[in-house]
């Protein structure tokens, strides 16, 4: 969670800025990681009681690493296509990463904890998510403010600063500059690009890192299936889809 929720949040500022998107759209083209995780998901419990968790889970994690790692190729002016793709094989990750982990976290557990290692499992998930994002975020910012100081030089200093906070900042500024802050767009979108690389090579690195863990530590045996197992499963797929 900490390397897709981090892409996730570099990508819809690209969608939105670089490639020109509405919300809508960009919403719409998350759709395929949603998508794969609805396909991937409910299957994954099967794989792991055929070839064991270890294996699922480990495969998930380096589909996501390596959908993350792809990202280092994605330009201003790549296909829509394959991004869409990239987000399926994420998506598809992520989906067989989910199940199986809910099901070694609730079998570890006495029945009687059920309910405790579900709400830590999710609570897990969401620091996750929220560490992703901030430290990711933080990457893109710093290498985005790193390129953009050569191209903002020529502002006065209270627009240089505002301009280098982010993209976003730098279109406002641009907006406000009339014709010559058309000149700042190319040079932005280059040095938002070569930031995002910079948070996918962490991002991948991440679910590197979750799958070397993978195979270091999860029990490679298949798990027996309880009721509180599957609704634990159950309510951690909602909890993702969300």
């Amino acid at each position: 969670f900490f390397a897709a929720m981090g892409s996730l949040f570099f990508g819809t500022f690209y969608l939105q800025l670089v490639r020109g998107y509405s919300p809508l759209e960009t919403g719409l083209l998350f759709l395929p990681f949603a998508a794969a995780q609805l396909i991937f998901a409910p299957r994954s419990a099967g794989f792991a009681a055929r070839y064991g968790p270890r294996a699922v889970v480990a495969t998930g994690m380096v589909l996501v690493a390596a959908s993350l790692g792809s990202f280092l190729f994605i330009g201003e002016s790549t296909p829509i296509w394959v991004l869409g793709f990239l987000y399926f094989v994420q998506g598809a990750g992520m989906g067989s990463v989910m199940a199986p982990v809910t099901e070694v976290v609730m079998s570890s557990l006495p029945r009687e904890k059920a309910g405790v290692g579900s709400a830590i499992s999710n609570t897990v998930r969401q620091v996750g998510g929220a560490l992703g994002v901030a430290v990711l975020g933080s990457v893109l910012s710093q290498v985005y403010r790193g390129s953009m100081a050569g191209p903002l030089a020529g502002l006065p200093a209270a627009a240089r600063d505002a301009a280098s906070e982010s993209l976003a900042a730098t279109y406002a500024v641009a907006a406000e500059s009339g014709p010559a802050g058309a000149g700042l767009l190319a040079p932005a979108n280059l040095a938002f690009v070569d930031a995002m690389h910079w948070a996918a090579g962490g991002s991948a690195l991440v679910a590197l890192l979750g799958a070397a863990a993978v195979v270091r530590w999860m029990p490679g045996r298949a798990i027996r299936r309880t009721p509180e197992i599957v609704a634990a499963e159950e309510a951690a797929l909602a909890v993702e889809l969300a």
